[in-house]
């Protein structure tokens, strides 16, 4: 049988980049954020739920919508009419966190 006749095994699948439903990790490298900041600033913002932070979806493998993550960005960094004062307390609340873990790592 000739080489281009013969069967061809499978390509390895590879995961489908851009997907709506995203894991914390693909949410950091979407974001282009050191693991470590990208980390502290989820761990803030679920735990407190007035952030308006979208939440993980159980029945998406406790997943987050990707496109209310990109819009919940774009209303707290100022990019739409709203900004921070939609959510109170989490301008300060990150600022602080950021603040310190800036001066964590400059007195290393």
């Amino acid at each position: 049988m000739p080489d281009d006749q013969r069967e061809q095994p499978p390509k390895p699948r590879t995961k489908k980049r851009g997907g709506l439903f995203v894991t914390d990790a693909e949410l950091i490298e979407r974001l282009n954020v050191p693991e470590k900041i990208a980390r502290a600033a989820l761990r803030l913002l679920d735990s407190n739920p007035a952030s308006g932070f979208p939440k993980k979806q159980k029945v998406w493998g406790n997943r987050r919508y990707w496109p209310a993550v990109a819009d919940w960005l774009d209303v707290t960094l100022g990019n739409r009419i709203t900004s921070f004062s939609s959510y109170p307390g989490v301008e300060q609340t990150l600022a602080a966190e950021l603040r310190e873990r800036a001066s964590e790592t400059a007195s290393r």
